[in-house]
């Protein structure tokens, strides 16, 4: 999650893709606008993202992991 760190007023959240060895060969993010984030959540769109990512790689053998990418 990058609150405004790079540039102020974008924001951008990350889902890790992990292979079936548990590494993490990609990711997947989205970069939006601060005030776009604040009127969408931050929870609503990171779960919306994890599912859209799954959605993405359901044909490889890499998966979107649940317990990982929280907002902290």
């Amino acid at each position: 999650m990058d609150r405004e760190e790079n540039e102020l007023g974008v924001s951008c959240i990350a889902v890790p893709v992990f292979d079936i060895h548990g590494r993490v060969p990609y990711a997947v993010s989205i970069s939006l606008s601060t005030s776009r984030l604040k009127q969408v959540g931050e929870k609503n769109l990171l779960n919306h993202w994890r599912e859209t990512a799954q959605a993405i790689l359901m044909n490889w053998d890499f998966t979107v992991r649940d317990d990982l990418g929280a907002i902290t």
